[in-house]
């Protein structure tokens, strides 16, 4: 049996491409056929996405073309600037110079899965540069190189990459197309600027989070309060259901678990209601009984309290020791919005503050007379 020391050895001989293939759970969780939506195919989907969506904000392009052969292999298309030639093959094979390439997008979107991840994992793999007249086309097979073709091309400037899994790892997988449409639904709302063709079908969305939430909370579109502004974006409503529905997000990532700007959302909701309703009959409870929110932050190079990245513990918006924290940036935001809102629009500030005291009154009577 090999000892620990023995085993770092044979990792640190071993190539990026050669250690993901041997240990793929390693780096993609648990591997799964797509039979359910939080098997690492869609992760790998939408890591290419999220890579993809970066190049394009940079070069504030703003369609990707997608198409799904057979529920098997995956084609993404942009039209951005290409590529850079030099870059296309160590970009997709090697760990060290993908996270040099990071480092140049503080508030990239978070895809967990890096086109070194596919690459390795695919039976075949293909990059293509258009830029300038030219093409470059470069083809891998389980992340080993095949053929590298150069030569003349009309086509429009843009990156064109392929894979189709490798079945020897991920058996008889298939891509359902309502994990990806869902996907892309959100994947749009939180990108409003980005416009995505799914086989030819559009995903795009003028309304943001508002469409987000009113799609996950089936509110009445009406009813949902939207604001948008530099880095943040939150909507709101009241439904008729029980209990509370947040939803927060960074850099177009779902934090399932909440974090910093998500405990700031409701703080600051909290401080704003407790404004305009100075009663200590009112409890958070009171507040937060048939809500449904969502936030959307972007944050330069955002810090999560685990791997999956399901809890934003960022406390600043940058990393630079002056910055701004999160939970200022967010409450200030909020309560600037809201309160302005509230005072200037009679509808809403009775639709809210109405319910709220309705609900303090319903629960008060329900209370212990002891309490």
């Amino acid at each position: 049996m090999e000892s620990k020391s023995e085993l770092q050895e044979t990792k640190a001989d071993m190539s990026d491409i050669e250690h993901i293939r041997l240990c793929p759970s390693m780096y993609i969780g648990r591997l799964g056929d797509g039979s359910r939506n939080d098997d690492a195919i869609y992760a790998m989907f939408r890591g290419l996405l999220c890579c993809i969506t970066d190049e394009l904000r940079m070069g504030l392009r703003d369609r990707i073309d997608i198409n799904i052969v057979d529920s098997h292999t995956v084609l993404m298309r942009d039209y951005g600037c290409g590529i850079p030639y030099n870059d296309m093959i160590m970009k997709v094979t090697d760990f060290r110079y993908f996270d040099e390439y990071l480092k140049g997008i503080p508030k990239r979107t978070e895809g967990i899965v890096c086109p070194v991840i596919i690459n390795a994992l695919s039976s075949s793999f293909k990059i293509c540069s258009f830029r300038d007249g030219v093409s470059r086309i470069v083809e891998f097979e389980r992340g080993s190189f095949v053929s590298d073709t150069t030569e003349e091309s009309c086509i429009d400037d843009g990156t064109y990459i392929s894979f189709t899994l490798d079945e020897a790892l991920f058996g008889s997988y298939c891509f359902h197309a309502e994990y990806i449409e869902s996907m892309l639904h959100d994947y749009s709302c939180l990108n409003s600027w980005l416009t995505i063709t799914l086989n030819g079908e559009r995903f795009c969305s003028d309304d943001g989070l508002k469409e987000l939430l009113q799609s996950r909370s089936a509110a009445d579109a009406d009813s949902i309060i939207h604001f948008k502004g530099d880095d943040i974006e939150i909507a709101f409503t009241y439904t008729d259901k029980c209990g509370e529905e947040c939803y927060s997000f960074v850099n177009g990532w779902e934090t399932r678990d909440g974090g910093t700007h998500l405990e700031a959302f409701r703080e600051s909701f909290v401080q704003v209601i407790y404004e305009f309703i100075p009663s200590k009959n009112i409890r958070r409870s009171d507040i937060f009984n048939g809500f449904a929110g969502a936030i959307s932050i972007w944050v330069e190079k955002p810090v999560f309290v685990e791997q999956m990245r399901y809890e934003l513990g960022s406390t600043t918006m940058t990393s630079y020791p002056d910055s701004i924290s999160i939970n200022d940036f967010v409450v200030c935001f909020v309560k600037n919005r809201l309160c302005s809102l509230l005072k200037q629009n009679s509808w809403v500030r009775n639709m809210i503050l109405e319910r709220v005291i309705a609900l303090a009154q319903e629960s008060k009577c329900l209370r212990p007379l002891d309490e």
